[in-house]
């Protein structure tokens, strides 16, 4: 039954038709219902939609409301315990970082939202040329969201599975997300969004590779 609906809410959430607002509210009760889930299978549940929701990411169509299910599923599983990096890990994927570096393994998350970013922002590049009166804080047509909200989503989601997936950004990502926003920036707002992202990633407890300036 489970099953059903999730894949009812899945498919409410894809039409086209749909406002926003209720959008959001199927893709809420469809990670409630991972979330209340009796199953004795419901982790590999919860994993089996994380997967779904990152082919929707490779395939460029519906990526903010992906990345937001994904870490949204993903804050479902518990943080790990302070002796997490000396445990015995199992095959049981219980701790949200395991489950964040299985991401990582399987689909090179990281990569994959840095090679998205960088292509977002070569479309919202032309898209400017083509609207000059268009500004960043307004929502572009054909799209729930503003520009403003495209750039941050995807920052906001590396900089979670950076700090809870326990990861570095390395030296290849980190040129390129630079890159497409602080020195081939469509609008200002893209600037300031990477300036504070980076100095967020670099505070006290840094994810960036401490192997990147040698």
């Amino acid at each position: 039954m489970a099953h059903k609906v999730l894949n009812l809410l899945w498919n409410l959430a894809h039409s086209d038709d749909v406002p926003t607002e209720i959008m959001d509210q199927a893709l809420s009760a469809h990670k409630k219902i991972l979330d209340y889930s009796c199953s004795q299978d419901r982790d590999n549940q919860k994993l089996h939609w994380i997967d779904k929701f990152t082919e929707e990411l490779k395939s460029g169509n519906w990526v903010i409301p992906a990345l937001r299910q994904i870490q949204g599923i993903c804050l479902l599983f518990n943080e790990a315990p302070q002796n997490y990096p000396n445990m015995h890990r199992t095959q049981h994927f219980s701790y949200r970082p395991e489950i964040i570096n299985r991401l990582q393994d399987k689909h090179s998350m990281v990569t994959l939202v840095a090679v998205n970013l960088s292509n977002y922002v070569e479309f919202a590049r032309t898209y400017a040329q083509e609207n000059p009166r268009y500004r960043p804080s307004e929502i572009r047509n054909g799209s729930r969201y503003t520009h403003i909200q495209e750039i941050n989503e995807r920052l906001n989601f590396l900089r979670f599975i950076l700090k809870d997936g326990q990861l570095w950004l390395c030296a290849p990502q980190a040129c390129q997300i630079w890159t497409c926003l602080a020195e081939n920036s469509v609008y200002q707002s893209d600037q300031e969004a990477c300036f504070q992202w980076f100095s967020k990633l670099m505070g006290e407890e840094p994810d960036l590779d401490p192997n990147i300036n040698k």
